[in-house]
């Protein structure tokens, strides 16, 4: 299944927000994809958590 522009692009908006999130409470050594792309609702896959 591809997903729309516009999907892609929501997706790749949370996972920007969210990381600057992370960064300014952790700072980005205390931070990874992992804590970020969960932060955003989001596997390391992009896939939507269920």
């Amino acid at each position: 299944m591809r997903y729309s522009k516009e999907h892609k692009q929501a997706t790749r908006q949370r996972s920007i927000e969210a990381a600057g999130r992370r960064f300014k409470t952790d700072g980005i050594d205390g931070s990874g994809i992992a804590m970020q792309m969960a932060d955003a609702g989001l596997t390391r896959t992009n896939r939507p958590l269920c």
